[in-house]
């Protein structure tokens, strides 16, 4: 069994949600380079949480959009800024449509903008 990575980019640089969820392929070098920067520059997300559609909620079984704290590792979640993932990011290669779709994606989004990291 491994890992997967989840992206959700903050909606806009004031926003403490995000209402995309972008799952990426599995790939070693990806994501040593994305734990990598999240050890040494990662924020926990707020003790409210984020809200996005992986939340929780008292009122519904399974993963409803609510507040979005810990993996399902028990970790508290972590971001950071777009800025960094595209400068840790800029030289990696894959033949991974999905992966490569996410490195469009991430370099159209403003530097300053949180992504947090959901590791399942």
């Amino acid at each position: 069994m491994g890992m997967d990575l989840s992206i959700l980019p903050q909606y806009s640089q004031n926003a403490d949600f995000s209402h995309d969820l972008i799952d990426l392929h599995r790939d070693s070098d990806l994501f040593e380079r994305v734990d990598k920067l999240e050890n040494e520059k990662g924020k926990e997300v707020p003790r409210k949480g984020i809200h996005s559609f992986i939340g929780s909620s008292e009122t519904f079984e399974g993963p409803c959009y609510g507040p979005t704290i810990e993996t399902p590792y028990g970790d508290i979640m972590k971001g950071v800024l777009a800025g960094e993932l595209k400068e840790v990011l800029a030289d990696y290669k894959t033949e991974s449509w999905k992966n490569k779709a996410f490195i469009a994606f991430l370099n159209e989004l403003p530097d300053d903008l949180e992504i947090w990291l959901y590791w399942h």
